[in-house]
Protein backbone atom coordinates (compact mmCIF):
# COMPACT_ATOMS: atom_id res chain seq x y z
CA UNK A 1 0.00 0.00 0.00
CA UNK A 2 1.30 3.72 -0.99
CA UNK A 3 -0.88 5.23 1.45
CA UNK A 4 0.39 3.84 5.67
CA UNK A 5 -1.71 0.69 6.28
CA UNK A 6 -4.30 1.66 4.41
CA UNK A 7 -6.16 1.05 0.99
CA UNK A 8 -6.87 4.15 -1.08
CA UNK A 9 -9.26 3.56 -3.89
CA UNK A 10 -10.39 6.32 -6.29
CA UNK A 11 -13.83 6.18 -7.85
CA UNK A 12 -14.22 7.65 -11.20
CA UNK A 13 -18.07 8.13 -11.79
CA UNK A 14 -20.47 11.00 -12.66
CA UNK A 15 -23.52 9.04 -11.06
CA UNK A 16 -23.17 10.53 -7.14
CA UNK A 17 -25.73 7.84 -5.85
CA UNK A 18 -23.90 5.11 -7.64
CA UNK A 19 -20.46 6.42 -6.42
CA UNK A 20 -21.98 6.62 -3.38
CA UNK A 21 -23.52 2.96 -2.68
CA UNK A 22 -19.80 1.93 -4.80
CA UNK A 23 -17.87 3.38 -1.46
CA UNK A 24 -20.88 1.64 1.02
CA UNK A 25 -20.31 -2.08 -0.71
CA UNK A 26 -16.32 -2.04 -0.86
CA UNK A 27 -15.94 0.18 2.43
CA UNK A 28 -13.75 -2.07 5.22
CA UNK A 29 -11.30 -1.10 7.92
CA UNK A 30 -8.75 0.27 6.77
CA UNK A 31 -9.49 1.39 3.38
CA UNK A 32 -9.90 4.94 2.10
CA UNK A 33 -12.42 6.66 -0.76
CA UNK A 34 -11.84 9.61 -3.04
CA UNK A 35 -14.62 10.24 -5.57
CA UNK A 36 -14.19 11.97 -8.45
CA UNK A 37 -17.38 12.73 -11.06
CA UNK A 38 -15.58 13.90 -14.02
CA UNK A 39 -12.58 12.23 -15.49
CA UNK A 40 -10.71 15.01 -16.10
CA UNK A 41 -10.37 15.44 -12.47
CA UNK A 42 -8.74 12.58 -11.90
CA UNK A 43 -6.37 13.03 -14.78
CA UNK A 44 -5.05 16.24 -13.00
CA UNK A 45 -4.80 14.51 -9.91
CA UNK A 46 -3.02 12.03 -11.41
CA UNK A 47 -0.82 14.50 -13.17
CA UNK A 48 0.23 15.39 -9.52
CA UNK A 49 1.44 12.29 -8.56
CA UNK A 50 4.10 12.27 -11.18
CA UNK A 51 6.88 12.90 -9.15
CA UNK A 52 5.79 12.06 -5.46
CA UNK A 53 3.98 8.51 -3.73
CA UNK A 54 2.18 10.52 -1.71
CA UNK A 55 -1.94 10.13 -1.98
CA UNK A 56 -1.32 7.30 -4.85
CA UNK A 57 -3.71 4.99 -4.87
CA UNK A 58 -3.95 1.30 -4.87
CA UNK A 59 -6.83 1.09 -6.89
CA UNK A 60 -8.88 3.36 -9.62
CA UNK A 61 -12.54 2.19 -10.61
CA UNK A 62 -13.64 4.24 -13.72
CA UNK A 63 -16.49 4.78 -15.55
CA UNK A 64 -15.94 5.17 -19.15
CA UNK A 65 -18.25 7.89 -20.03
CA UNK A 66 -18.53 10.57 -17.10
CA UNK A 67 -20.26 13.11 -19.52
CA UNK A 68 -17.03 15.34 -19.01
CA UNK A 69 -14.08 16.34 -21.63
CA UNK A 70 -12.38 13.56 -20.92
CA UNK A 71 -12.81 9.46 -20.95
CA UNK A 72 -12.12 6.81 -18.67
CA UNK A 73 -9.69 5.48 -21.17
CA UNK A 74 -7.66 8.98 -20.43
CA UNK A 75 -7.70 7.96 -16.93
CA UNK A 76 -6.44 4.47 -17.50
CA UNK A 77 -4.06 5.61 -19.68
CA UNK A 78 -2.64 7.79 -17.23
CA UNK A 79 -2.46 5.78 -14.51
CA UNK A 80 -0.48 3.28 -16.93
CA UNK A 81 2.00 6.35 -17.38
CA UNK A 82 1.99 7.15 -13.24
CA UNK A 83 2.62 3.52 -13.16
CA UNK A 84 1.96 0.98 -10.12
CA UNK A 85 -1.78 1.49 -9.70
CA UNK A 86 -4.36 -1.08 -10.41
CA UNK A 87 -7.56 0.02 -12.23
CA UNK A 88 -11.09 -1.24 -13.26
CA UNK A 89 -12.93 0.21 -15.76
CA UNK A 90 -16.75 -0.30 -15.55
CA UNK A 91 -19.25 0.86 -18.69
CA UNK A 92 -22.78 -0.47 -20.08
CA UNK A 93 -20.59 -0.54 -23.17
CA UNK A 94 -18.82 -3.28 -25.34
CA UNK A 95 -15.39 -1.74 -24.31
CA UNK A 96 -13.70 -4.23 -22.59
CA UNK A 97 -11.02 -5.06 -25.14
CA UNK A 98 -10.17 -1.37 -25.39
CA UNK A 99 -9.96 -1.15 -21.57
CA UNK A 100 -7.67 -3.82 -21.17
CA UNK A 101 -5.25 -2.91 -24.45
CA UNK A 102 -4.88 0.47 -22.06
CA UNK A 103 -4.19 -1.32 -19.46
CA UNK A 104 -6.96 -2.23 -17.09
CA UNK A 105 -6.88 -5.28 -14.69
CA UNK A 106 -10.21 -5.93 -15.07
CA UNK A 107 -13.91 -4.77 -16.16
CA UNK A 108 -16.95 -4.90 -14.94
CA UNK A 109 -20.88 -4.07 -17.09
CA UNK A 110 -23.01 -1.68 -15.62
CA UNK A 111 -25.79 -2.40 -14.65
CA UNK A 112 -23.74 -4.79 -11.73
CA UNK A 113 -24.98 -8.53 -11.75
CA UNK A 114 -24.78 -7.90 -7.66
CA UNK A 115 -23.13 -5.94 -5.39
CA UNK A 116 -21.00 -8.93 -4.76
CA UNK A 117 -20.01 -9.36 -8.37
CA UNK A 118 -18.04 -5.48 -7.38
CA UNK A 119 -16.68 -6.19 -4.23
CA UNK A 120 -15.52 -9.90 -4.94
CA UNK A 121 -13.94 -8.35 -8.65
CA UNK A 122 -12.19 -5.33 -6.17
CA UNK A 123 -10.74 -7.94 -3.67
CA UNK A 124 -9.75 -9.75 -6.65
CA UNK A 125 -7.82 -7.09 -8.10
CA UNK A 126 -6.07 -5.80 -5.11
CA UNK A 127 -5.11 -9.43 -4.65
CA UNK A 128 -2.47 -9.00 -7.35
CA UNK A 129 0.55 -7.30 -7.73
CA UNK A 130 0.27 -3.67 -8.54
CA UNK A 131 1.27 -3.66 -12.66
CA UNK A 132 4.11 -2.66 -13.99
CA UNK A 133 2.82 -2.47 -16.70
CA UNK A 134 4.42 -4.90 -19.31
CA UNK A 135 1.40 -5.82 -21.35
CA UNK A 136 1.42 -9.59 -23.50
CA UNK A 137 -0.63 -10.74 -25.73
CA UNK A 138 -2.15 -14.26 -25.66
CA UNK A 139 -2.93 -15.84 -29.58
CA UNK A 140 -4.67 -19.29 -28.73
CA UNK A 141 -8.28 -20.79 -29.74
CA UNK A 142 -8.46 -22.53 -26.48
CA UNK A 143 -10.61 -20.28 -23.98
CA UNK A 144 -9.56 -22.99 -21.56
CA UNK A 145 -5.60 -22.42 -22.70
CA UNK A 146 -5.98 -18.55 -22.82
CA UNK A 147 -7.02 -18.41 -18.88
CA UNK A 148 -4.65 -20.39 -17.21
CA UNK A 149 -1.82 -18.41 -18.97
CA UNK A 150 -3.62 -14.90 -17.97
CA UNK A 151 -2.67 -16.17 -14.77
CA UNK A 152 0.51 -17.28 -14.92
CA UNK A 153 1.15 -13.93 -16.86
CA UNK A 154 -0.54 -11.69 -14.30
CA UNK A 155 1.09 -12.95 -11.12
CA UNK A 156 4.08 -11.72 -12.74
CA UNK A 157 3.25 -8.19 -13.35
CA UNK A 158 1.89 -8.79 -16.85
CA UNK A 159 -1.31 -7.28 -18.15
CA UNK A 160 -2.89 -9.76 -20.38
CA UNK A 161 -4.97 -9.17 -24.07
CA UNK A 162 -6.63 -12.27 -25.39
CA UNK A 163 -7.04 -12.61 -28.68
CA UNK A 164 -8.90 -16.43 -30.02
CA UNK A 165 -7.16 -16.41 -33.68
CA UNK A 166 -4.19 -15.09 -35.01
CA UNK A 167 -6.07 -13.26 -37.86
CA UNK A 168 -7.90 -10.61 -34.83
CA UNK A 169 -4.15 -10.43 -33.33
CA UNK A 170 -2.48 -9.27 -36.05
CA UNK A 171 -5.58 -6.81 -37.06
CA UNK A 172 -4.77 -5.36 -33.34
CA UNK A 173 -1.20 -5.00 -34.12
CA UNK A 174 -2.24 -1.92 -36.48
CA UNK A 175 -3.31 0.15 -33.46
CA UNK A 176 -1.12 -0.63 -30.75
CA UNK A 177 1.55 -3.34 -29.60
CA UNK A 178 2.06 -5.27 -26.33
CA UNK A 179 5.74 -5.96 -25.24
CA UNK A 180 5.21 -9.37 -25.82
CA UNK A 181 3.10 -11.84 -27.93
CA UNK A 182 2.63 -15.22 -26.98
CA UNK A 183 1.16 -17.30 -29.96
CA UNK A 184 -0.15 -20.98 -30.49
CA UNK A 185 0.41 -21.92 -34.28
CA UNK A 186 -2.82 -23.14 -35.29
CA UNK A 187 -6.09 -20.59 -34.55
CA UNK A 188 -8.41 -22.65 -36.91
CA UNK A 189 -8.20 -19.42 -39.28
CA UNK A 190 -6.20 -18.79 -42.27
CA UNK A 191 -3.10 -16.87 -41.06
CA UNK A 192 -1.19 -18.97 -38.29
CA UNK A 193 0.85 -18.32 -35.35
CA UNK A 194 4.01 -17.74 -37.95
CA UNK A 195 1.85 -15.04 -39.54
CA UNK A 196 1.43 -12.88 -36.20
CA UNK A 197 5.26 -13.57 -35.41
CA UNK A 198 6.18 -11.69 -38.81
CA UNK A 199 3.71 -9.02 -38.18
CA UNK A 200 5.30 -8.08 -34.86
CA UNK A 201 7.03 -4.83 -34.67
CA UNK A 202 10.41 -4.21 -34.28
CA UNK A 203 10.64 -4.18 -30.59
CA UNK A 204 8.06 -6.71 -29.52
CA UNK A 205 8.86 -10.17 -28.47
CA UNK A 206 7.58 -13.25 -29.64
CA UNK A 207 7.41 -16.83 -28.11
CA UNK A 208 5.54 -19.56 -30.27
CA UNK A 209 3.85 -22.86 -28.61
CA UNK A 210 2.86 -25.69 -30.83
CA UNK A 211 1.36 -29.34 -30.83
CA UNK A 212 2.20 -29.99 -34.38
CA UNK A 213 4.77 -33.14 -34.90
CA UNK A 214 7.49 -31.76 -37.40
CA UNK A 215 8.81 -29.51 -33.61
CA UNK A 216 12.02 -29.38 -35.42
CA UNK A 217 10.98 -27.91 -38.61
CA UNK A 218 8.10 -25.26 -37.43
CA UNK A 219 10.83 -24.27 -34.90
CA UNK A 220 13.28 -23.42 -37.27
CA UNK A 221 10.37 -21.50 -39.24
CA UNK A 222 9.58 -19.53 -36.50
CA UNK A 223 12.73 -18.42 -35.31
CA UNK A 224 13.73 -17.06 -38.77
CA UNK A 225 10.40 -15.43 -38.60
CA UNK A 226 11.97 -13.59 -35.50
CA UNK A 227 10.63 -15.67 -32.66
CA UNK A 228 12.41 -15.71 -29.51
CA UNK A 229 11.62 -19.10 -28.29
CA UNK A 230 9.82 -22.18 -29.10
CA UNK A 231 7.87 -24.04 -26.95
CA UNK A 232 6.20 -27.31 -27.59
CA UNK A 233 2.48 -27.75 -26.46
CA UNK A 234 0.98 -28.82 -23.74
CA UNK A 235 4.32 -27.27 -22.23
CA UNK A 236 4.78 -26.02 -18.39
CA UNK A 237 2.80 -22.76 -18.37
CA UNK A 238 4.90 -21.46 -15.46
CA UNK A 239 8.05 -22.10 -17.49
CA UNK A 240 6.74 -19.96 -20.41
CA UNK A 241 5.37 -17.02 -18.40
CA UNK A 242 8.83 -16.94 -16.34
CA UNK A 243 10.59 -16.87 -19.82
CA UNK A 244 8.29 -14.07 -21.04
CA UNK A 245 9.25 -12.31 -18.23
CA UNK A 246 13.30 -13.07 -18.84
CA UNK A 247 12.94 -11.49 -22.26
CA UNK A 248 10.75 -8.54 -21.78
CA UNK A 249 12.83 -7.42 -18.26
CA UNK A 250 16.19 -8.49 -20.30
CA UNK A 251 15.48 -7.54 -23.97
CA UNK A 252 18.99 -8.00 -25.00
CA UNK A 253 19.57 -11.29 -24.60
CA UNK A 254 20.39 -14.21 -26.66
CA UNK A 255 17.16 -16.60 -27.00
CA UNK A 256 17.34 -19.95 -25.10
CA UNK A 257 17.62 -22.94 -27.05
CA UNK A 258 14.04 -24.80 -27.97
CA UNK A 259 12.10 -26.24 -25.53
CA UNK A 260 10.34 -29.61 -25.94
Amino acid sequence: MENGNKELIWIVEDEAGLSKMMEIILSKEKRNFVIFHKSEDAVAKLDALKNTTEGKPDLIITDNNTKSEKSGMEVLEKAREIGGIRTIMQSSDSVEDDAKSKGAMAFISKPYTSNVALANLVEKTLAKPAPSYKTAWIVDDEADIRMILTDALELRGFTVRKFNSATAAIEALAESKPDIIITDLDTKTKETGIDVIKATPMGVKSILWTAVSDFHRISREAKNAGAAEVFEKPGNIGKIAARAEELVSNPEREPAAMER
